[in-house]
């Protein structure tokens, strides 16, 4: 089953900004040049999609935007309800894909792996799990029930800071007591990630990337804000962990 979801991200100005590039904010012009370049990306895509058998990736394997065009398609052919996704929904859910996910995994990783190479001990202890494994190409599946590889994700998570802004709150028609006095129903509460993961009260020595705090401590999950907490809990949360969890128990084994 495939289900589509409106797109965080809303791309259909880029055509509109493409005359007035010379006037934009110079920080503005490499992301429109992204945008553009995705544009022309999806165009390729719909052209090679389905052709002879072949998917662009030209191994046999479809990517999900290929499944959305060819779902259109078998709706045309079989005169059954139209199941089209429009050629800016597709832009959008790429250029959400560009940059929510990509950067933040990148990040996340990059942070990581800076922090066990200084830390030989965390490395060789992640090494050490890694190499317990016995299947030669190693799986989400299996990487996912390692508990040390889980934790230092979770620290990297932690360190990573990947959204810098506050996460807002509108406080129920209860009202609600935080951290001591009563918040009256209908006010607007935020806390930045940051500020909660470098809380030393609820992680000791903050800045210090330690994975073993995670060990055992099903309490510390609740204070990993990396994807939000909640109702708005970020969509791609289950795709980053997997992504995370290849990575390093590829890169890492």
């Amino acid at each position: 089953m495939v289900v589509v979801l409106p797109s965080a991200a809303r791309t259909d100005y880029a055509d509109a900004l493409r005359p007035h590039r010379h006037k934009l904010n110079p920080m503005f012009v490499p992301i429109l040049d992204q945008l553009q370049y995705i544009m022309a990306k999806v165009d390729e895509l719909s052209l090679l999609s389905g052709k002879d058998g072949n998917t662009a990736e030209g191994e046999g394997k479809k990517a999900i935007f290929e499944v959305f065009l060819d779902k259109g398609r078998e709706s045309e052919e079989s005169k059954e309800s139209p199941w089209i996704v429009p050629k800016s929904q597709i832009v959008d859910e790429c250029a959400s894909m560009q940059f929510a996910g990509s950067d933040t995994v990148g990040n996340a990783f990059m942070v990581a792996t800076f922090h066990l190479l200084k830390s030989r001990l965390a490395l060789i202890k992640l090494r050490r799990e890694l190499d317990g494994l016995e299947e030669e190409k190693v799986n989400f599946e299996a990487l996912e029930k390692l508990p040390y590889l889980t934790a230092v994700i979770k620290e990297s998570l932690r360190l990573s800071h990947g959204v810098a802004s506050s996460l807002p709150r509108v406080v129920g028609s209860s009202g609600s007591t935080i951290a001591g006095p009563h918040v009256p129903p209908g006010t607007v509460v935020s806390c930045a990630s940051y500020v909660v993961h470098t809380n030393p009260s609820i992680f000791p020595d903050s800045h210090e990337f330690i994975p073993e705090r995670w060990l055992d401590n099903r309490e510390l999950e609740k204070y990993l804000v990396a994807f939000s907490q909640g109702t708005r809990l970020c969509l791609g949360i289950n795709l980053t962990w997997c992504e995370l969890y290849l990575l390093f128990g590829n890169i890492f084994r």
